[in-house]
């Protein structure tokens, strides 16, 4: 079973596929992806990117690409604090295997759509969106 432990930090890879998957699938982060492609060029969006970019280019790509897709998601906040930090206690659940959390996916994937959702949920939860929306006073390891 798959639960918060095992979601350490993102490899710069793992960190440019999940905002790549989002910002091209999930329709909810058109506006994103068009300023990402204004400001970068197209290619920023193809997998090739990564292996000829050099490191200081990719790590200014991979942060944009989480601060437009964080700030759209801020967008909700108020719904999602409601929904997730009070009525599904994310702060008490958040260590439970991700299937106990099926309630949170079903809501994401209401919110923002079907398409991408799932990239979007693991980069929210591995970068620890949820629990810095919700306040959880999380264990150190």
């Amino acid at each position: 079973m798959v639960n918060q432990d095992q979601f350490n930090e993102l490899s710069q890879f793992e960190a440019w596929r999940l905002s790549q998957i989002v910002l091209q699938e999930c329709r909810v982060f058109s506006s994103e992806r068009e300023w990402i492609i204004n400001r970068y060029g197209e290619e920023v969006l193809d997998p090739k990117f990564f292996s000829y970019a050099p490191p200081h280019v990719t790590r200014k790509v991979i942060s944009e690409f989480h601060l437009a897709i964080e700030n759209r998601v801020r967008d909700f906040n108020d719904h999602l604090y409601d929904l997730i930090c009070k009525k599904f206690k994310w702060c008490e659940r958040r260590d439970l295997p991700l299937i106990e959390n099926i309630e949170i996916v079903a809501l994401l994937i209401d919110i923002f759509g079907t398409n991408g959702v799932a990239a979007l949920i693991l980069l929210l939860i591995k970068r620890k969106f949820l629990d810095k929306l919700c306040n959880c006073k999380v264990r150190s390891s």
